[in-house]
């Protein structure tokens, strides 16, 4: 098991009351009644080149092992065989002791939930992580002096998922564009230098979403008044991974 690969730093608003307690009998009595995240530090590399014998980020297995296996693999073209998937079969390992990872993913879409996501947004979280994974699909080979994906498939799948052109997909893959006296001149990458892209692409899409919810977190527990000299008291909560 591997812990949070990413820092935060965490805002616990309280509301000050005048009611009195035994553990306060100064009559102060404090709540906390809202929050904030703020993230660090996320460890994107771990997405594409993690180590050997260790997981990568939960949330696949969880993914893997929750979602429905008909519908993850008519509608996210995740394989039924999902630990041959090359972004999670170089880990080696594919278990945690003790942790139900269907249990755990039905946990998270009920948190998904209880935070205010819709269904469908919820459906596309599933997408793109369904999407994050199949990059690792993605092989290019070189075609005489032009580079292209070994199996066609592999990019419709993603370029599905993401809801992006095939055509313009693969061009953002395997080419890069320079101005010169104003013109865009266009050339190929190496198929090396075309993979490191789609692995580009994978933690990006991966660090997209993770903002995201961190983003609709915020608004759920948010209290009036941040941000301004009305901010209620709070207390600061600073976790980095590396320094339990």
């Amino acid at each position: 098991n591997n812990s949070s690969r990413f820092g935060r730093f965490i805002k616990l608003f309280l509301e000050v009351t005048q009611d009195g307690t035994d553990d306060c009998p100064a009559g102060l009595t404090p709540a906390v009644v809202g929050g904030s995240v703020s993230p660090y530090l996320l460890e994107k590399s771990r997405i594409t080149a993690g180590p050997v014998n260790e997981r990568s980020y939960h949330i696949f297995y969880e993914f893997c092992n929750g979602v429905d296996e008909e519908k993850r693999v008519s509608e996210y073209a995740v394989p039924k065989d999902w630990k041959t998937l090359k972004y999670l079969e170089r880990c080696k390992n594919y278990t945690v002791p003790k942790m139900d990872d269907k249990q755990e993913w039905d946990d998270l879409v009920t948190a998904w939930r209880h935070i205010g996501l819709s269904e469908d947004q919820i459906d596309s979280i599933q997408r793109l992580i369904a999407a994050i994974l199949l990059c690792g699909e993605i092989d290019m080979v070189q075609e005489g002096e032009d580079v292209t994906v070994k199996k066609m498939r592999d990019l419709d799948n993603v370029s599905n998922l993401v809801d992006t052109g095939c055509d313009e997909f693969l061009v953002a893959l395997t080419k890069k564009f320079r101005v010169i006296d104003g013109k865009e001149i266009g050339s190929f990458l190496t198929p090396k230098q075309a993979k490191d892209q789609v692995d580009c692409v994978a933690r990006a899409i991966y660090e997209s979403v993770f903002n995201w919810l961190i983003a609709k977190i915020n608004q759920a527990i948010a209290v009036p008044g941040v941000g301004t000299p009305d901010e209620p008291a709070w207390i600061g909560l600073l976790d980095i991974f590396g320094f339990e």
